[in-house]
């Protein structure tokens, strides 16, 4: 399963549309916490979770359609402390370059595979 980052705005910007759950808020882009200004190094910080938009495809595919992912984590796939907020409809496909640039600010989507 591959991960895109996308800006919050990004598929209403495509025209996407979300067929369950929700599309990202602003309030998803919102960087992560930093240390506090002389905190001991290696000093855990509370993370806001990932918030995940699953393909339409991958949706059918690892959840079997199911409406009662919407709020629930994703456990064992990508990033850590991440939780699905909605699902694509039908044929909205995006290819991501193969390496993340670094200084972009996103969240993460599920997508279909591309087929190699």
């Amino acid at each position: 399963m591959r991960f895109g980052n996308v800006t919050t705005n990004f598929f209403h910007m495509m025209g996407a549309k979300v067929v369950l759950g929700r599309d990202f808020t602003d309030a998803d882009g919102l960087p992560q916490p930093t240390p506090p200004p002389g905190a001991t190094p290696g000093t855990p910080i509370a993370r806001l979770p990932v918030m995940v938009i699953l393909s339409h495809h991958i949706w059918q595919r690892r959840f079997g359609g199911r409406t009662d992912i919407i709020g629930k984590p994703l456990q064992n796939i990508g990033p850590a402390n991440t939780t699905i907020v909605g699902v694509l409809a039908p044929g909205f496909e995006l290819l991501f370059p193969r390496r993340r640039q670094r200084g972009t600010r996103a969240r993460y989507l599920v997508r279909q595979p591309h087929p190699v």
